[in-house]
């Protein structure tokens, strides 16, 4: 059975997870659903031993979302880190013949082929990483009322996401066969509009990047035109 309702397969950035995409659930239209997979350290993988792979995790995020790709239009949007496992997840899903998405969305990370090298964290203490992740937060949401515990957690995930970045090598596979938009905001510290111009590398077609207000998590606090642009990726011919 067909459900014509929409899907977004969401892919947070290092340390995120599900939490950082509530207020875009509450901007996108009614019947359209996102879903974050859970990326190691997170839910069913909470727990999960050391020792994952981008690759072994793709294959396990596709068997888990195959039964809903099959029923309903989906794309896919990434943030920062996420950017690796969606594009990973993508190839996966098309070299699989499973549905594809309309469209992949991405922001946050340069495109594999020019991004910096994962660093190592095991010298670079908890304090640090939190700095650095405060540094990027959006204002106005309280990076340093969060509770204790929570930053503790994404401190957690940081370094298990970091540990995949560390143990993946991308492979340059060409353009994918859909299309790929790039969402920037326009105060993110981290990266400029210049350095997401090789993403036109993973697409055959114009690569529109689409400036929004906000920083590096601007999908956190300045979401209506990225639930705009997903509304109508979701709404575009299958290819």
């Amino acid at each position: 059975m067909t459900d014509s309702r929409g899907l977004v397969v969401a892919l947070p950035p290092a340390g995120g997870g599900t939490g950082m995409f509530a207020p875009l659930r509450k901007a996108l239209p009614d019947g359209v659903t996102v879903v974050v997979p859970d990326l190691p350290g997170r839910g069913r993988r909470m727990r999960q031993p050391p020792g994952q792979t981008v690759d072994r995790l793709v294959a396990e995020l596709a068997a888990e979302l195959a039964p809903r790709l099959a029923r309903q239009p989906y794309v896919v949007f990434a943030a920062c880190f996420g950017t690796v496992i969606a594009l990973e997840l993508v190839w996966h899903i098309i070299d699989r013949e499973l549905p594809r998405p309309r469209a992949l969305l991405v922001s946050g990370r340069h495109p594999p082929q020019t991004a910096p090298a994962f660093e190592p964290l095991a010298e670079h203490s908890d304090e640090e990483i939190l700095d650095r992740l405060g540094q990027s937060w959006p204002s106005g949401s309280a990076w340093h009322q969060l509770p204790e515990t929570f930053r503790a957690l994404m401190v957690r995930q940081v370094r298990m996401d970091n540990d995949l970045g560390l143990g993946h090598r991308h492979v340059p596979r060409g353009p994918l066969p859909i299309p790929v938009r790039v969402y920037h905001g326009i105060d993110d510290p981290e990266l400029t509009v210049e350095d997401l111009a090789g993403w036109s590398a993973h697409t055959a077609e114009p690569l529109p990047v689409r400036l929004v207000p906000g920083g590096h998590y601007f999908f956190m606090n300045h979401v209506d035109e990225l639930a705009e642009g997903l509304t109508a990726a979701l709404a575009s011919p299958p290819r």
